[in-house]
């Protein structure tokens, strides 16, 4: 139901991220008859333990699109697809491409009919070089790419170009304690897969930063916990159209503004304080150690 109506509401642009979303768990039952399906320990996560869903974002607004994908709503539309290592292999590039979908990934573990080792090897030692190799498979042409940042990162796609991109910008202190960015060239295809690669990440950022209703909800039943988690994505996606599309880029609002009037507006508490039309851009609101429900129940 969620999906549907994600996908009556929101269209995504051209290229779309994939990646793994967590809702934090530490109750009883490893299986779905005794409790949250699809629970597991990563030990490299903030909260280690945690139910793990597929999830899809718009690349250039972080809004999400889709929880648990599938290729289904968008294939046949040319809509390019860049995600991690986890979804990384040749095989699901050329899946991919025959349903009429593009794929920008980078490649680390799943490396079957990709020559991750010659790629890294054959990449010169210093930073912004690359090396690119051709290849055809099942009649789909693909591209695989090595790049030398601070290590070697290697590619595989079935679309884009290995033209000179936008350089990678790195924030960098001198001497002196001044900030300043250093430039770090590199083909347009991975500035492509760059560019989208932390889509879901800023949103799960957002969601657990904001709302957080898995923090100030305690509950031992894991259904209470998926309904917080998605509607704590529901409240991010309102966040990001609000900001995307109602807002100019240099008059931001805040996640915690947003939040709080948001609260109030559904709740109908206090609406005269309500700061509908002009939010200032650095707005000051006071801070609380009390959950935004909490504070106005």
């Amino acid at each position: 139901m969620v999906n549907d109506k994600l996908k009556d509401t929101i269209r995504p642009g051209a290229k779309i991220t994939v990646d793994e979303s967590m809702f934090a768990w530490y109750g009883r039952g490893a299986y779905f008859k005794d409790g949250m399906p699809a629970v597991m320990k990563i030990k490299r996560k903030s909260k280690g333990v945690n139910c793990e869903v597929k999830t899809a974002c718009d690349s250039n607004t972080n809004i999400m699109m889709r929880l648990e994908i599938n290729e289904e709503p968008w294939r046949g539309s040319g809509r390019v697809i860049v995600g991690d290592s986890w979804f990384a292999s040749v095989k699901t590039a050329v899946e991919l491409f025959k349903v009429g979908l593009c794929f920008i990934v980078q490649v680390k573990t799943a490396h079957s009919f990709y020559p991750v080792s010659d790629m890294a090897a054959k990449c010169p030692t210093h930073k912004r070089a690359f090396v690119v190799s051709t290849a055809e498979k099942d009649s789909v042409q693909l591209i695989a790419c090595a790049w030398k940042d601070k290590k070697t990162h290697t590619f595989v796609a079935s679309c884009e170009t290995t033209l000179p991109g936008l350089p990678s910008r790195k924030r960098r202190l001198n001497d002196e304690g001044n900030l300043f960015f250093r430039e770090v060239a590199r083909p347009k295809l991975v500035q492509q897969y760059f560019d989208g690669a932390a889509s879901i990440d800023i949103h799960n950022n957002i969601r657990q930063d904001g709302l957080a209703l898995e923090k100030a909800w305690g509950t031992h039943k894991w259904e209470h916990r998926i309904y917080a988690s998605v509607l704590g994505i529901i409240e991010t996606n309102a966040y990001l159209i609000f900001n995307n599309f109602f807002r100019a880029e240099h008059d931001q609002v805040s996640h915690r503004w947003f939040t709080t009037n948001l609260v109030l507006a559904l709740t109908k508490n206090d609406a005269n304080n309500l700061q509908e039309n002009e939010p200032p851009p650095h707005e000051n609101i006071p801070y609380s150690r009390e959950h935004i429900l909490e504070a106005l129940s």
